[in-house]
């Protein structure tokens, strides 16, 4: 499912980087864009998590000691950030 992922101060990652979460030990997903915008001031991604991920449980950007991401559901209007 694409996804938003909000990366607070974090470099900003490359397409294609794999996404992680703690206890499972294959990757969870990919980013496909990220860039450091303005209108969030920080860090933001695309991406894709692979069904049966849970975000409540963190979300690593490019290794398990990789930076947090925070994710965020899209929808037809843009990111919910609630």
């Amino acid at each position: 499912e694409l996804m938003g992922f909000l990366m607070g101060s974090a470099p900003v990652p490359a397409s294609g980087q794999e996404l992680f979460q703690p206890g499972r030990e294959k990757s969870v997903g990919w980013i496909t864009s990220g860039v450091s915008s303005p209108a969030f001031g920080q860090t933001v991604a695309l991406g894709y998590l692979k069904r049966g991920s849970d975000p409540d449980l963190g979300i690593r950007v490019g290794s398990m000691e990789g930076p947090p991401a925070q994710v965020r559901t899209l929808n037809d209007e843009g990111w919910i950030l609630d």
